[in-house]
């Protein structure tokens, strides 16, 4: 019959065991064993230890036992101490316990019998086996756990095994990946990857293809979409939601608050950050075009490149902080570190090279091309500097042109200069519409042009210098220019030129960096130096002209501390000239006069024959 049975739990042999207590207890409840009813539910007494295993019972619920002895019942019952017919049943079952050992049990309730390829056999169709639960502290802390051994972590909820060495998760295989794809998964507790800091690692040919490595800062990711928000934080690639599409972008915070923007590019960490609206903007850089809005048609690259522009338009700015304080300037063109770096509302500029135009504001048109060309222009307009440090100091001036290395160097407001030639410069920083031509060649006075440095012997050409004489274009024509009275006070000499001396004379304004240059220290006067020239003094023709009252062009008198005496030598031919015209009357009268006297000194010599002759 089946009846209410005792529960318990087991080691080794319990089956078996159990089979022969349900004896024992039949046997005992018909003669030695008082009754108790079977709602009790705690332990209710242990029996005796067997080979270190304890057995505990307790009453439950119905079930059937089948083993080697079958269709054994147990009653709900108690035990009182043993009697001596107790101890004798119990050896008994010791001893069959021994010889059962090797043999299959089965649990079910339709009676079959157990397979034989297992030691234990459940069959139910209600119930289910219950592997003990332990937490993950109690599961680990198991002394020596035996290989197989199975409990279910309650903190993880997992079934775990030790396999000999670890324990191991046995995990459902529908948490498994599949290589044919999943379905039905959550985003953010179900990933493929690492949960500790371990490199996260993908393969093919085993061998290694690519590698997520640990950082220091977990809390970025990459993010491919075709689809939905744009500012994630990490990398975003594809269409946007909305109006904000074609939009491409790589970086933690690149395009963050992008609403309608189009056509954007940004790659870098909070490149093109506040842009909401712009479109067809490139930004590559760690905020790179960062405060830009609604400006379009940007293109930054570099870190910081264009950061404060917000409204200006059309502008490329390549380099470190290149362009950086532009607000609402418009087609700029940088390249290099901190090229138009102050430039805010400055528009058509172009600069290349490292600091380029870098302190301009609102200077417009400038072209600079050179480490720190044009590097203190502020609102100067309409210049050109190609050469590093070509026109480095030019503040406010205007129309200027310098091409060479270090040329215009020394200009500050001055306008319309010109100098070309490695450090061709100006004498001061304030001359207008001065021109510098060659090496070294300096001009020290406005409206005025050099060509060569004060080391050259020769300038020629094959023809000669003309000047502009057209009568067309000239007014207030007299003919009182000066001729013997004025050529005859000048002391013509020979002399030789100290190029070296004057070279000083012409530098005494100019940055010491220039001055001080190795090529020019290095440059060699005495060639010119020992050149024997024929000429004039300059002080002393300008003394002869202020005597005869004579605007005369062919002297120029210094117009700054800078600047020197020099003389016209063409101017002279004019005053020659009328001095030749002069010379050329008086012979004429001269001969009329010598004629007239030979004429009466013949007549006279004739009359003095005459007389003789009488």
């Amino acid at each position: 019959m089946q009846v209410n049975a005792l529960h318990f739990t087991f080691l080794g042999q319990q089956f078996i065991l159990c089979t022969f207590f349900n004896i024992f207890f039949n046997f005992c409840a018909k003669y030695d064993w008082q009754g108790v009813p079977a709602v009790q539910t705690g332990a209710i007494s242990t029996i005796f230890t067997y080979k270190k295993s304890t057995f505990t019972y307790m009453a439950i619920h119905p079930v059937q036992i089948k083993g080697r002895f079958a269709n054994s019942t147990i009653c709900p019952y108690t035990m009182k101490p043993l009697c001596p017919l107790h101890y004798l049943i119990l050896l008994l079952s010791l001893l069959i316990i021994e010889y059962s050992n090797a043999q299959s049990v089965a649990i079910n309730t339709d009676g079959s019998v157990a397979n034989g390829t297992a030691i234990l056999d459940l069959k139910s169709n209600s119930k289910g086996l219950l592997i003990p639960r332990l937490t993950t502290v109690q599961r680990t802390a198991i002394v020596s756990p035996a290989t197989g051994l199975l409990v279910f972590d309650t903190d993880t909820s997992i079934f775990w095994f030790f396999d000999g060495a670890v324990w191991k998760k046995l995990d459902a295989a529908g948490n498994n990946w599949s290589i044919t794809g999943n379905s039905g998964t959550t985003a953010g507790p179900q990933f493929i990857g690492t949960t500790d800091a371990v490199d996260a690692v993908l393969k093919t040919n085993n061998t290694e293809r690519m590698r997520w490595l640990y950082a220091v800062n977990p809390n970025n990711s990459i993010a491919l979409i075709n689809s939905g928000d744009l500012t994630v934080n990490g990398v975003s690639v594809g269409r946007g939601p909305g109006n904000a599409v074609s939009n491409t972008t790589t970086g933690n915070q690149a395009l963050f608050s992008n609403t309608t923007g189009t056509n954007n590019t940004a790659f870098g960490a909070q490149a093109l950050y506040y842009n909401t609206s712009g479109g067809y903007n490139t930004a590559l850089g760690y905020q790179a075009l960062a405060s830009n809005t609604t400006a379009s048609q940007n293109t930054a690259v570099g870190h910081f490149a264009l950061y404060v522009n917000s409204t200006g338009y059309a502008n490329t700015a390549v380099g470190l902080s290149s362009q950086f304080s532009s607000t609402s300037g418009y087609g700029n063109s940088s390249l290099g570190a901190n090229a138009l770096f102050n430039n805010s509302t400055g528009y058509d500029n172009t600069a290349v090279g490292v600091g380029a135009l870098g302190a301009n504001i609102s200077g417009n048109n400038n072209i600079a091309a050179g480490r720190v060309a044009m590097n203190s222009n502020t609102i100067g307009i309409q210049n050109a500097a190609i050469g590093a440090t070509a026109l480095a100091n030019n503040t406010t001036g205007n129309y200027n042109t310098a091409i060479g290395y270090g040329a215009l160097n020394t200009n500050g407001t001055g306008n319309n200069n010109t100098a070309l030639g490695y450090n061709a410069n100006v004498a001061t920083g304030n001359l207008s519409n001065a021109t510098a031509i060659g090496n070294g060649a300096v001009v020290n006075a406005s409206d005025k042009v050099v060509i060569g440095n004060s080391s050259v012997t020769v300038i020629g050409g094959q023809v000669g210098w003309s000047t502009l004489s057209d009568g067309r274009f000239k007014t207030n024509i007299k003919e009182d220019v000066p001729g013997l009275d004025f050529i005859v006070q000048l002391r013509p000499v020979n002399y030789n030129f100290l190029a070296r001396k004057y070279e000083d004379h012409i530098s005494q304004r100019l940055p010491d960096s220039i001055k001080n240059n190795p090529a020019r220290k290095a440059m060699s006067y005495a060639s010119a130096e020992q050149v024997l020239h024929t000429g004039f003094i300059a002080q002393e023709v300008d003394q002869v002209v202020k005597k005869n009252g004579y605007h005369f062009n062919g002297v120029h008198t210094p117009s700054s501390e800078t600047d020197n005496y020099s003389i016209t030598y063409d101017e002279f031919v004019v005053p020659l000239v009328k001095a030749m015209q002069q010379l050329n009357t008086k012979v004429e009268t001269l001969s009329k006069e010598n004629d007239l006297l030979k004429k009466q000194l013949l007549e006279i010599t004739q009359r003095l024959n005459k007389l003789e002759a009488r």
